[in-house]
Parts: structure tokens; sequence; C-alpha cells
């Protein structure tokens, strides 16, 4: 799961452009770029990039779902961009995150699941206190779960344009989310316990 900022793409360019490629470009979702100091600074996030060259043929694709490189050509020169590529790319992969988005989907939804009808029995059994703090969790875990799938399925690269001594720290770039987690839980919260006031 890449990250990366305008100074990696530009260092990315450096690399691509040693190769003397007849044609270089640049390609987002909507644009084509002759430079990456095309790519306008303005903060916001992308999740599709590509890097393409041709004679030789080099493909950097940056997607939402994926990451990969590809080349027709094996000489050595080439091969040795490849692997300059490659070095380039994996400091910025964010393998503790890679993980977690993994793993979740496995014991997320059956933690839900099970938090969901130990709250629903306790409820029954006039355990209050307990099925509130069951729910809580279970929405806890539902959300979680739906922002790992979020984050395989359609945010697996992430491109920042901005530069890297910019960057935002965690509670920045994540304000919106946390907060709609919190109120989930809040309201997730109340309305388990007027449910279970009225009945």
């Amino acid at each position: 799961m890449p990250h990366l900022y305008l100074d990696d793409l530009s260092s990315l360019e450096e690399i691509f452009k040693e190769s003397n490629p007849k044609k270089y470009k640049l390609e987002t979702k909507d644009f084509e770029y002759q430079s990456t100091s095309e790519l306008k600074e303005d903060n916001s996030i992308i999740h599709e990039l590509v890097f393409r060259t041709h004679e030789p043929y080099i493909s950097l694709s940056f997607d939402k779902n994926s990451a990969r490189i590809y080349t027709d050509n094996d000489d050595l020169t080439t091969s040795g961009l490849i692997s300059k590529i490659n070095n380039k790319i994996k400091p910025t992969e964010q393998k503790g995150l890679f993980y977690i988005v993994k793993i979740i989907p496995f014991i997320g939804p059956p933690t839900f699941v099970w938090t969901l009808l130990s709250g629903i029995f306790y409820w029954k059994k006039n355990g209050e206190i307990l099925s509130i703090l069951l729910f809580i969790i279970a929405i806890i875990t539902g959300f979680a779960s739906y922002l790992s799938f979020k984050k395989d399925i359609w945010e697996y690269s992430t491109i920042e344009l901005s530069l890297r001594k910019n960057k935002k720290n965690f509670f920045e770039r994540n304000k919106d989310q946390l907060i709609n987690t919190i109120i989930s839980v809040l309201l997730g919260a109340i309305l388990t316990y007027i449910i279970t006031t009225l009945l």
C-alpha cells in the first residue's frame, strides 16, 4: 500500500527519464501530463496514477486496488531501472496498515455478529449496561470492517499532491473519519439506551 507525495513522484520521474525514452507521460483518472511539475500542489489526494514510457516501454501503475510495474524489455539497463523504481517505492509502503487491512475482514465481521447477538441476548436478560457496551463494540468493529474494506478495494494506492515535508499527521488526515466513528458510537449508545428503557 504505497503512500506517495509530489517529491516522491519527481524522484520516480527522474528514474524513468534515465532511460531516455522516446515518449514519456503521466496519466491520472482525468488528465494526461508531460511532467510531474504540471501536477498542482493543492493537498488533494488521488488514488490513480500511471507513469508510462515508450522505447523502452515501462509502465508503473498506482490504482484503487493495486500497484504494479511492467516492462516488455529484459535488457540490463531496463532491469536496473526497474530495480531503482522498486527501491524508491519500497520506503513508501505502509506495511503495518497493509496487514491490518488484510486481517480485519477476517476478525471484524465475526466480532460484529457475535457482539450484536450477545447484546440482544443480554438485553432480553435485563443486562442493560452490558448490552449497551456490546452494541458499542459491534458498531466500532462494523465501522472498522467497512474502513478496511474501503481502503483495500478503493484506496490501495494513496498519492498526496503536497510535499512530504508538509504532510499532515494521522489526526489531521483522518479527522472526518474519527468524528464519524465517535458520532456513530454515541448515536448507537443513545438509541440502545432508549430502546432498552422503553421496553
